[in-house]
């Protein structure tokens, strides 16, 4: 059995969709994924509704996010930084 792994999406607008078809090959259902930055314009991409636990910072749904994030789990920075101590594992895709 292995620990869940953190993934961090913070790519750019054009390549969000590539890094998202990535972290559907590798995720469990133990995983988390944040969206930051330009990825959350990405936060009803079809992908994202095979995953379970997904997250923004609540930075980035104030200046990016219009639509409705129900699916979504918006943290602050004290959450995020509990969530990271969380995973024993962290992977960065940009």
């Amino acid at each position: 059995m292995t620990s869940p792994v953190l993934y961090l999406i913070q790519s750019d607008y054009s390549n969000t969709a590539n890094m998202l078809n990535k972290v559907l090959q590798l995720y469990t259902s133990d995983d988390s994924v944040v969206l930051m930055g330009e990825a959350i314009l990405f936060s009803d991409h079809a992908v994202l509704k095979q995953l379970k636990k997904i997250h923004i910072l609540e930075n980035d749904a104030e200046i990016f996010c219009d639509r409705q994030t129900t699916d979504l789990n918006i943290l602050n920075y004290s959450e995020f930084a509990d969530l990271c101590l969380q995973h024993k594992q962290c992977i960065t895709l940009k």
